[in-house]
């Protein structure tokens, strides 16, 4: 059975009216707020609207009016910087400077997009086929690999430093955000290479169908998503010589004796059973600069602070599980009352920790 374009069309079509949609409603939210979400909207609008070419095609528009099928949409040198700089300003590092320059060559491009739609058709056609004109694309896509391979290296920074100063990292991680690039880097390599080599009605219905889903998921996402606000960075200076922002290697000495009172402060108070416990916390609580800790549990426990304290969590949760207690708690009230605040991070951590879940090893 032949399958009627028409239902790739209405497909499209539904993924552009999502897409404007919710791009327009993240960008309302942003310039209202002032929030990063102002270029993630504006990179959902851009995403969606390249769906638009091909409806018209699709619906033989463009036969009508052949002036349509050079409308300045699609410009693959203006999407990935966009959601580069959204990523940049929603990281925790939104206070280091945002690179607007990437933006530059999109910009170029779209204007040179605009002045060709300008022309008479005749020279439209002849500046299509012409080869620098191609030579232009196929660069924008190797731009795009560029950014997204940045916008990885981003996101994995961001990932180590939200692990030095936070325990609970549920929605500060942004790993959403690196799965969407490379999720976005395998479907424009596998959109090439069908539409080189495989191309048929299937695989657009196919592509069609991923497209909706990455608009309708990112969207989500964004819209769940906040900005992560760097703790150290924000500490204001102090005369106070223990709290100065040292970033240099502590002796190991130091090291060792800040780690002994982190240890007993820490046992002592049980404040990891706090969920929203921060390095802020246990440098005030010892009258220290946060990056020290931060760096003497890197370089002496090979542990970053997040691991620091899931690793007393989970030492309490395995007392708690074996006692009368666990008769009284759910598994999952068991991982509330030690400082998790969700099932899923509790059975992460328990199982990195243990090897086992925390049901196997009640029953070990």
């Amino acid at each position: 059975m032949d399958l009627n374009y028409n239902t790739v069309s209405l497909i499209d079509t539904l993924g552009l009216l999502q897409g404007l949609i919710l791009g327009s409603l993240l960008m309302f939210i942003g310039l209202k707020k002032s929030k990063p979400t102002t270029f993630l909207g504006l990179f959902i609008i851009a995403y969606s609207l390249e769906l638009l070419p091909s409806i018209l095609d699709d619906i033989e528009f463009t036969r009508y009016h052949p002036r349509t099928a050079f409308l300045p949409l699609g410009n693959s040198w203006l999407l990935f910087p966009l959601f580069y700089i959204y990523v940049q300003k929603v990281s925790v590092f939104s206070n280091q400077r945002i690179k607007y320059n990437l933006l530059y060559p999109g910009l170029f491009v779209l204007a040179i997009q605009i002045a060709i739609f300008c022309l008479p058709l005749n020279r439209q056609l002849e500046i299509d086929d012409s080869i620098w004109y191609n030579l232009l694309e196929l660069f924008g896509i190797f731009y795009s690999f560029w950014i997204a391979y940045i916008t990885v290296k981003w996101v994995n920074r961001h990932i180590k430093e939200v692990n030095n100063q936070f325990s609970s990292v549920t929605f500060k991680e942004l790993k959403w955000a690196r799965l969407f690039v490379v999720l976005g880097l395998i479907f424009t390599i596998s959109w090439i290479l069908v539409e080189i080599f495989f191309e048929s009605e299937y695989t657009t219905l196919i592509f069609s169908c991923i497209n909706v889903m990455l608009l309708y998921w990112i969207s989500l996402r964004g819209i769940l998503q906040h900005s992560i606000s760097s703790l150290i960075s924000n500490q204001k200076p102090t005369s106070n010589s223990n709290k100065s922002d040292n970033t240099e290697k502590e002796p190991k000495q130091q090291s060792l004796t800040l780690l002994k009172n982190l240890d007993e402060y820490i046992v002592k108070n049980e404040i990891f059973t706090k969920p929203e416990l921060t390095i802020i916390d246990l440098a005030d609580g010892l009258d220290v600069h946060p990056r020290k800790i931060s760096n003497a549990l890197n370089s002496v426990y090979q542990q970053n602070f997040n691991s620091y304290v899931n690793g007393y969590r989970i030492e309490k949760a395995k007392m708690l599980v074996k006692s009368d207690v666990a008769n009284n708690l759910s598994i999952q009230g068991i991982g509330s009352s030690v400082g998790f605040q969700s099932k899923s991070s509790f059975y992460t951590a328990f199982k990195k920790v243990t090897g086992t879940t925390p049901s196997k090893y009640k029953n070990s």
